[in-house]
């Protein structure tokens, strides 16, 4: 049976991608085609740090569930 569940790149226990957990998309090839996902569970997050994005690729490819700093400011254009 198939298991939808993310596996942690660093444990290999299966999780929830709750906050605090991180994840990166990683890509392949030229053109940079994406390849697959890693993902790391909140505990190993804590203590490994979250998972930084490939050199080279966007940084909104890769981060932490929850963490919305990245996410740039609605401004309101009505006077």
């Amino acid at each position: 049976m198939f298991n939808d569940m993310p596996k942690c790149d660093r444990c290999g226990r299966f999780h929830n991608m709750k906050p605090g957990a991180s994840y990166a998309m990683r890509y392949s090839g030229w053109p940079l085609c994406p390849d697959h996902e890693e993902t790391r569970c909140v505990s190993c997050t804590e203590k490994h740090g979250a998972l930084r994005p490939q050199s080279g690729v966007a940084d909104w490819t890769a981060g932490v569930m929850g963490d919305h700093s990245a996410t740039p400011a609605v401004t309101s254009k009505e006077g």
